[in-house]
């Protein structure tokens, strides 16, 4: 459960890390991108959400954590995420 609380909390750090340098962009990098930033944001906020179901549905059904399983699980929301970051940013570059 040590692992899982550690994980959220990276999770947690990651967003608001990547919210401080949406912020710290200055206002001509961030003002014709601000569309895709938020997409960004929200694509990944949606993949955290969705393996945390995941993780805790399996863990009312079971009544126990799987850890490997978890790793696994957020290998592929991180995976998914970063798929979404760079399908935004190349998409952003080839306009």
């Amino acid at each position: 459960m040590a692992e899982f609380r550690r994980f959220q909390q990276l999770n947690r750090d990651f967003v608001e890390v990547n919210t401080a340098i949406c912020q710290l962009r200055s206002v001509e990098s961030v003002a014709p991108r601000k569309k895709n930033g938020e997409a960004i944001q929200k694509e990944v906020a949606q993949e955290i959400d969705q393996l945390l179901r995941v993780i805790f549905a399996d863990l009312r059904k079971s009544g126990r954590l799987d850890l490997e399983a978890v790793e696994m699980a957020t290998r592929t929301a991180m995976h998914q995420a970063g798929a979404a970051v760079l399908k935004e940013l190349l998409q952003e570059i080839s306009q």
